[in-house]
């Protein structure tokens, strides 16, 4: 794949217009590629990342993050970057002990990809803090796979323990995906937790509908990041409202989002320009002006200044309530299940991208039913260097209770 395409799968997953195919689960290049120690990140995820630092640094008018702690969180993601560049476990650690303490502009992104007990991959993110003498690492997994009940939650790690977390975040898209067992990293990290468990924070997001993971999960947790920046979702009281991150306060914030996404994306080619404004201007936008659309929009806007009137108001809370169970299942019924699906095989059949729109359905995962599988293996089935460094790296780390 190269530049070009991998920028157009990266624009068309983040429009919602295809499925996350040919980006991270290839499964049959996972196999043959099994990444050794020293190797850096994948170039998808590196792509990404170093396009939403971009695009905070074409931030001119605070839309993202004002100008005082701008070049906080443009560091934050330098050392992200480095981070999935590491070349070494040593490396990596002097990156995590190098966050500043008790500040939400010092933070590490993490995108993680794991197999699920179904056979399918999955993306979600993490992001880790440093706070006192322990390691904050929020979970961030709009589909609720790994936490049935809540799409943010946190495990408190004390600083002893940064080893363990380190090799958990270092190997964790360091090996192809057959290697590991379902939520193997989240439950490590839950496993060397403070809590043995995984805290609910007091935030809501908008469900995971699209088979867009490998972006949409990273792109969410980079929201919640920037969110926590100006307000502290860590320390925010149960008692209170439930917070639901946006880009921005203003209207449409993920809409002016997308754009500048695409401005960030772009290059010095023109042609390759011209085909990023055809999809977004043909597609997107004609998804999000739809007058359906639009209309449900315009009412949502107008329930959400009933839901800031509902504070001491019982009637205006079951308007609330009733209005937006309303609303939800018009957009899931109306909107998400036929009009998405119509634009998005007219996105598959068009002409100008048909040669580079060529999804492929990745097979399904072969799973472990236990790590110590790996091990009961006869000797001659694991000699590739990678899984033997996975297994001592494992033993040495987490056998340990």
């Amino acid at each position: 794949m190269d530049d070009y395409q991998r920028r157009y799968e990266l624009l068309a997953l983040t429009l919602g217009l295809k499925h996350n195919t040919n980006l991270y689960y290839r499964m049959e290049d996972a196999v043959k590629e099994h990444k050794r120690d020293g190797d850096t990140g994948t170039e998808d995820e590196v792509m990404l990342l170093s396009t939403y630092k971009k695009m905070i640094e074409q931030d001119t008018d605070g839309f993202f993050i004002d100008e005082n702690r701008k070049e906080h969180i443009l560091s934050s993601l330098t050392k992200t970057l480095d981070f999935c560049n590491a070349p070494s476990t040593t490396a990596s650690l002097q990156i995590l002990e190098s966050l500043k303490t008790n500040d939400p502009t010092s933070f590490l992104i993490v995108p993680l990809a794991y197999p699920l007990y179904s056979g399918k991959g999955h993306c979600s993110g993490l992001i880790i803090y440093k706070h006192g003498n322990c390691y904050d690492v929020v979970m961030v997994d709009k589909a609720k796979l790994f936490n049935h009940q809540f799409p943010v939650g946190l495990v408190t790690i004390y600083a002893e323990r940064i080893d363990q977390l380190n090799h958990v975040l270092y190997l964790s898209n360091k090996f192809a995906l057959p290697t590991i067992q379902p939520f193997e990293e989240l439950k490590k990290l839950v496993h060397i937790s403070t809590k043995k468990c995984v805290s609910r924070l007091n935030v809501d997001m908008s469900p995971q509908n699209v088979g867009n993971c490998v972006v949409n999960e990273v792109e969410s947790t980079l929201k919640v990041a920037l969110f926590n920046c100006q307000k502290s979702i860590l320390s925010y009281s149960h008692s209170k409202p439930t917070l639901r991150p946006k880009w921005n306060s203003c209207p449409n914030s993920t809409l002016e989002m997308r754009k500048r996404f695409l401005k960030a994306l772009k290059t010095n080619k023109h042609e390759q320009n011209k085909s990023f404004d055809y999809i977004f201007n043909n597609y997107y936008l004609k998804r999000k002006n739809h007058p359906k659309n639009v209309k449900l929009q315009q009412k949502m806007m107008k329930l959400e200044k009933i839901r800031s009137q509902r504070k001491n108001n019982i009637y205006k809370k079951i308007k609330y309530i009733v209005l937006k169970r309303r609303y939800n299942n018009i957009y899931k019924r109306n909107w998400r299940l036929y009009k998405r699906n119509k634009i998005v095989e007219e996105f598959k059949k068009d002409s100008r991208i048909v040669g580079i729109n060529n999804e492929q359905m990745p097979p399904s995962i072969p799973q472990l039913k236990k790590m110590g599988d790996i091990l009961t293996l006869p000797r001659q089935q694991r000699t590739e260097p990678s899984l033997q460094s996975y297994v001592v790296k494992q033993e040495k780390y987490f056998s340990r209770t």
